[in-house]
């Protein structure tokens, strides 16, 4: 789909209100055929002794939090905890984390991020705002993909291409073709990237299997084994300029 330039450079702010009332995705309920996988990523093999295994964690984008917080609305576990991102640009890039243990039941009680309304696909675009690709929207997904070949959310394995082409010509995603949002998930891609290239290059990992898989991989996350935030950091800035050619310091 082609992109008028000038149309996103107008934008002072992503148009948060519309964004948090539209539906990006092409499979409505789809989560009762998968067991609210998307909703609740227990499954037999989880037993981790400190990342949460009932529920799941949602992230918030910075000025998406901030939006929300000035308009009243809620969130499922109180106030969500902050991680900045420091890349070397004229502001970190922010993003606030909160567990949700409401299990899909959050009509009438929780705005769903655009996190729940991407899920199980985030897309990236270009730095004219054509999708270039699309990517899990989750940790556990690229982790499954990477190690099993497959995930627990159906339409992740089986329809990826579909999305691609539907999102393609959606007219629901250029609510997201933003500078400010198109980078923040241009830095998820690399982030992304450097995840599976680190992941794929852990032999232990290789040898194991179920539980076991598990409980070593949780440590090894939580040790940021599987990050390289100099490289991130590089990779971003360097992305950064080339929007801030396009579009001046949108930050």
């Amino acid at each position: 789909m082609s992109t008028n330039i000038s149309a996103i450079n107008e934008k002072a702010s992503p148009h948060w209100e519309e964004i948090l009332g539209t539906s990006f995705v092409f499979e409505e309920n789809c989560w009762h055929d998968c067991g609210g996988y998307c909703c609740d990523i227990q499954h037999g093999n989880f037993s981790f002794k400190l990342l949460p295994s009932s529920g799941t964690s949602l992230l918030l984008l910075g000025p998406e939090y901030d939006w929300m917080v000035a308009n009243g609305h809620n969130f499922p576990n109180g106030k969500p905890r902050e991680i900045l991102f420091d890349f070397g640009g004229p502001a970190p890039l922010r993003i606030m984390v909160t567990d949700c243990a409401l299990k899909g039941a959050c009509p009438g009680k929780f705005t769903r991020p655009l996190h729940c309304r991407l899920y199980p696909f985030l897309p990236v675009f270009d730095v004219h705002g054509a999708l270039a690709d699309i990517y899990p929207a989750s940790i556990f997904d690229l982790t499954l993909l990477s190690h099993a070949g497959k995930t627990h959310c159906n339409v992740l394995n089986n329809k990826r291409d579909s999305y691609f082409k539907a999102w393609s010509t959606s007219f629901a995603l250029n609510l997201l073709r933003h500078p400010l949002i198109m980078f923040y998930l241009a830095v998820y891609k690399i982030a992304s990237d450097i995840y599976i290239q680190k992941f794929n290059d852990n032999e232990v990992l290789k040898t194991l299997e179920g539980a076991s898989f598990w409980q070593r991989w949780e440590l090894l996350y939580l040790g940021k084994k599987f990050f390289d935030a100099p490289e991130t950091k590089v990779r971003a800035l360097e992305i950064f300029k080339e929007y801030e050619q396009v579009y001046g310091n949108f930050l």
